[in-house]
């Protein structure tokens, strides 16, 4: 990758604490916990200008505050105080996983069109289920739509997918 030209794209979906830790686990492999500053001094280091960075897990918006600035995408599926719903055993995909990867990105390659299409259906399912909405965040930062908007000149965009959980 050139991190002056190329964009990073990085989807971390896992359980979240509500002090903004992300659960990193696979027994029997010891590895650390990742938290809002792990996270950031992790990217910190790279020289990356250009980043959508993608947090999947409940009261992901605290990672929002610190991720977010020039060249950044930011989505979270959560406020900072709040779960987000669709996960566990029962479930194939997350809410926020469905709505923005499965049905936002089905209906357009563009990164906050889709998350705007999410956040409208993921709060009809969290109405219809009658529970606390999840308000899933974003945060644009300067520069990074047209850098985007730029890579879906040249992007070779598939087809829509339906979305085939696993036997």
């Amino acid at each position: 990758m050139d991190p002056r030209e190329d964009i990073l794209f990085v989807y971390l979906a896992t359980h979240g604490g509500s002090d903004h830790s992300l659960l990193v686990d696979m027994d029997p492999i010891p590895l650390d916990q990742l938290d809002v500053d792990g996270l950031t001094d992790i990217l910190a280091k790279r020289p990356f200008r250009w980043k959508v960075v993608v947090v999947n897990a409940c009261y992901s918006g605290g990672f929002v505050p610190k991720l977010q600035g020039p060249g950044t995408l930011v989505l979270t599926s959560a406020r900072t105080d709040r779960t987000s719903f669709g996960c566990g055993a029962d479930s194939d995909i997350t809410y926020f996983g469905h709505a923005w990867l499965v049905d936002g990105l089905n209906a357009t390659p563009d990164f906050v069109a889709a998350f705007r299409k999410a956040a409208g259906e993921i709060a009809e399912w969290e109405k219809r289920d009658a529970v606390t909405p999840s308000e899933p965040q974003i945060a644009i930062g300067q520069g990074i739509e047209d850098k985007l908007a730029a890579w879906r000149k040249v992007a070779k965009i598939g087809p829509v997918l339906p979305f085939q959980p696993a036997k």
